[in-house]
């Protein structure tokens, strides 16, 4: 989970330019978290070897859910660490965006 949230906050941080306001970078991680995502068995989810795929429909829709309200929740905690100042976005988070994690995306 760890992984998949870095990730996450990685492409998080792609989504927020320097020049954005408070309220637009809001905007745009709320669309990024609320955006659809793939999940473990789908062929576009990075990390598959790593998780296990979900063993039916009901099973799937939960991890769903749960990996939803962790991208919500990321998001609105990256929003105020990236606009802490009150000002324009961090320069320190904002260099995050530049390199992959482990060479991956979501």
């Amino acid at each position: 989970m760890l992984i998949y949230g870095t990730l996450f906050i990685s492409e998080c941080l792609g989504k927020v330019k320097p020049g954005m306001s408070s309220r637009e970078a809001e905007k745009a991680l709320i669309n990024v978290s609320l955006d659809h995502f793939a999940i473990p068995g789908d062929v576009s989810f990075p990390l598959n070897q790593a998780f296990e795929p979900p063993r039916d429909r009901q099973d799937a829709e939960t991890l769903r859910q749960y990996l939803s309200q962790v991208r919500q929740e990321i998001a609105i905690r990256l929003h105020s660490r990236l606009y802490a100042g009150g000002e324009g976005p961090s320069k320190w988070w904002l260099s995050f965006a530049k390199r992959k994690f482990m060479g991956k995306s979501l």
